[in-house]
């Protein structure tokens, strides 16, 4: 899948030999499907056994095909791939939210979540009737109550609310 998709160079690069016997142990065979390359990225470690029940020990392993993922997201105009992409970055990145550096990416993933949320959410009410709820700004709303930015959180939750996404936006603000 990576000689196919042109990522060859990245992956020997990147990647020590120990550790692509660890990724080709734990993600079996992968297909090329029609999907975008940094979704297939990013769905190799979701069709892993990486999961997050190993990812302490993988972190570093699977941090490298998220920021590549991210990478090659940047200028890609597939919406909802890039959608649910920032909602497992976002997971990936505060599961380890005591480390300040991962902190700082799971904010960054919220807001370019946030940033694609009114063609996202454009999208949704075409293809999928209700609106699900928008984690980049669920947790960036979180994020921001706990840091005591009341009034960045309130703006977040109404941003969202206004965009139609399902959540508890309301009891946010109230609170």
């Amino acid at each position: 899948v990576i000689d196919k998709c042109g990522l060859k160079e990245w992956w020997n690069e990147e990647f020590s030999e120990k550790e692509r016997e660890i990724i080709a142990d734990n993600t079996g065979t992968l297909r090329i499907s029609s999907t975008s390359i940094p979704g297939m990225l990013s769905n190799i470690v979701k069709k892993s056994d990486f999961g997050y029940n190993s990812i302490k020990e993988n972190r570093n392993i699977i941090q490298k095909f998220y920021e590549k993922s991210d990478q090659l997201f940047e200028n890609s105009e597939d919406i909802i791939d890039r959608h649910f992409f920032y909602n497992d970055s976002i997971r990936f990145y505060y599961f380890d939210r005591e480390n300040k550096e991962s902190m700082k990416k799971a904010i960054e993933a919220c807001r370019k979540q946030i940033d694609i949320a009114p063609s996202a959410a454009e999208i949704f009410k075409k293809l999928h009737g209700p609106m699900p709820e928008h984690t980049g700004y669920k947790q960036l709303a979180i994020i921001l109550d706990k840091q005591n930015k009341y009034d960045e959180a309130i703006k977040i939750c109404k941003q969202a609310e206004s965009e139609g996404w399902s959540g508890d936006w309301i009891p946010r603000i109230t609170r």
